[in-house]
């Protein structure tokens, strides 16, 4: 039997939720079948959220000639929701992902403390 995700209201109050985190500060908020997105206003609005959500990936995508460049912080799995926050225009880089310190593996937790 396959598992129920989050329902469509759960989605838009998730949703509502984010965009009340950046008071508002964003240009748009969608959902889909279990998936929350935004896209904030400012680099710092979409860092803020990528740290609550503790968002564990982020693309960064350069400026083509037909597209701006823009970032995508991602995160979660199914059955709970998967949230992504966008952002464009003049990014300072590089980005960083905010990974959940209990999802963080034991190679990574070995690196840092030999790097101490």
């Amino acid at each position: 039997m396959a598992e129920v995700g989050p329902t469509i209201s759960e989605l838009l109050t998730m949703a509502a939720d984010m965009v009340a985190m950046v008071n508002g500060q964003v240009e748009w908020a969608g959902v889909g079948h279990g998936v929350v997105s935004v896209r904030a206003n400012t680099q710092t609005d979409a860092e803020y959220l990528a740290w609550r959500l503790a968002l564990g990936e982020v693309a960064d995508y350069e400026a083509t000639r037909t597209c701006a460049g823009f970032a995508v912080w991602s995160g979660g799995t199914w059955p709970e929701a998967e949230f992504k926050v966008f952002c464009g225009g003049e990014l300072v880089r590089p980005l960083r992902a905010f990974p959940r310190r209990d999802r963080v593996s034991a190679d990574d937790a070995a690196a840092v403390a030999g790097a101490a």
